[in-house]
């Protein structure tokens, strides 16, 4: 029998915990404060030293299935030079990488928010999260047999400068 969707949410939410990771949720009914909260620790992307630099405001933000992904609507300059201001709208996993293209620019935020709809509602965030966990485990294990080669390794070897 197939695990329920929430079943499977509550089986990632588990392997996350293990990996120091946890689920977005709602921390603020204000989409600015939220999206910050939220953010915190997986991205610099919400910083305010970030949003200050590219003159960047966020306007909405909420969490979907189940917290593994989280959007937001940003207003910023989408030409650098330009006094208008645009909207975009943005998704990111868990691990704090953001999955939409970035080169979306709407005039409201509405038509930025129907876009991040339109993106989520393509997206199994199940699948999508599930892989990622895998890749980074796979990651972690290479990394740490590799420790464990050069500890055994009868002759430290001069490490190379990049």
């Amino acid at each position: 029998m197939k695990a329920t969707k929430e079943q499977q949410i509550e089986q990632i939410k588990l392997a996350l915990n293990r990996m120091g990771i946890g689920l977005f949720e709602t921390k603020s009914s204000y989409g600015d404060c939220d999206a910050k909260r939220n953010l915190q620790g997986h991205t610099h992307y919400v910083d305010d030293d970030t949003l200050r630099y590219f003159k960047a405001r966020i306007l909405r933000g909420r969490h979907h299935d189940g917290g593994l992904l989280y959007s937001m609507v940003e207003s910023v300059n989408s030409k650098p030079h330009e006094g208008s201001k645009n909207k975009r709208g943005v998704v990111f996993d868990v691990f704090g990488t953001v999955l939409t293209e970035r080169d979306q620019w709407f005039t409201t935020a509405e038509q930025a928010v129907a876009a991040n709809y339109k993106f989520l509602n393509k997206l199994d965030a199940i699948k999508h999260t599930r892989n990622e966990i895998k890749a980074r485990a796979k990651r972690q294990i290479n990394e740490a047999r590799e420790a464990m080669k050069a500890l055994r390794a009868k002759k430290a070897q001069p490490m190379e400068v990049a």
